[in-house]
């Protein structure tokens, strides 16, 4: 990851974006937001690779229930019913195999969006794209769901059948790893429908869709990122209770 975008994040209201370098400091007072975003690191990469909806509770980071992590705008705002966050990232590209990319080196994209499941985050939308391919991951609502595939030719939408969204969940409940339904759209290409004036699906958009996925998996994986605290030290009291002693 060499960039970060957030919105509406904890006390991040408007769309900002950080960029990385091999060694970021945070620096700041307390309560601006420095815990808030190793933890967000985190849930980015179990929302592109993890096999489970990222836990914002999970230690050493607590940021509490959508009410506590979604931003609060006061007064009439009130609190955002979605939370985004995403992610640029450029494959490295020394290994013999990675060097057969078709990508030369190009930065991809991949952004999530959080709603309320319940009192907790859950995905409900999420895109990885690289130059004018995209991949889009639409949860509609409790029982649908929506893929969409794009190129430079055009879109085509694929309508997950039902039985696909009760294996796998809606809503909240399917594993957010974006990879998750490339291999299922692919098996069904005569099922997506071209969206307004687009032509149909070609082999040639195929390739470009699978080389998107292959790329970002395989550059991109990795090791879950480790999370530590900050350093703070333990509570002290002020003074010692008396100990009973012996004569």
């Amino acid at each position: 990851m060499h960039q970060i975008m957030l919105e509406n994040f904890r006390c991040f209201r408007e769309e900002q974006r950080v960029r990385l370098a091999p060694l970021t400091l945070l620096v700041g007072e307390n309560s601006t937001g420095k815990t808030s975003f190793m933890a967000l690191i985190r849930a980015l990469w179990d929302a592109a690779y993890g096999q489970a909806i990222p836990d914002f509770k999970e230690a050493p980071y607590d940021l509490g229930s959508f009410d506590e992590i979604a931003h609060y705008r006061g007064g009439r705002g009130g609190r955002a019913h979605e939370f985004r966050a995403g992610f640029d990232a450029v494959p490295n590209l020394t290994s013999p195999r990675r060097k057969a990319s078709k990508s030369g080196g190009q930065s991809h994209h991949f952004d999530v969006t959080f709603s309320r499941r319940g009192t907790t985050p859950a995905p409900t939308r999420s895109c990885l794209a690289r130059d004018d391919v995209a991949f889009t991951d639409v949860a509609v609502d409790d029982t649908s769901r929506e893929i969409s595939f794009r190129t430079s030719r055009g879109e085509w939408l694929w309508r997950v059948p039902a039985d696909i969204v009760a294996r796998f969940g809606a809503s909240g409940n399917a594993p957010p790893r974006v990879l998750l339904y490339p291999a299922l759209a692919r098996a069904r290409t005569r099922t997506l429908e071209p969206v307004g004036d687009s032509p149909k699906l070609t082999a040639e958009d195929r390739k470009r869709l699978d080389e998107l996925f292959f790329e970002f998996d395989v550059f991109f994986l990795g090791q879950r990122p480790f999370a530590s605290a900050p350093v703070r030290s333990k509570p002290r009291r002020t003074y010692d209770p008396s100990r009973p002693g012996r004569d």
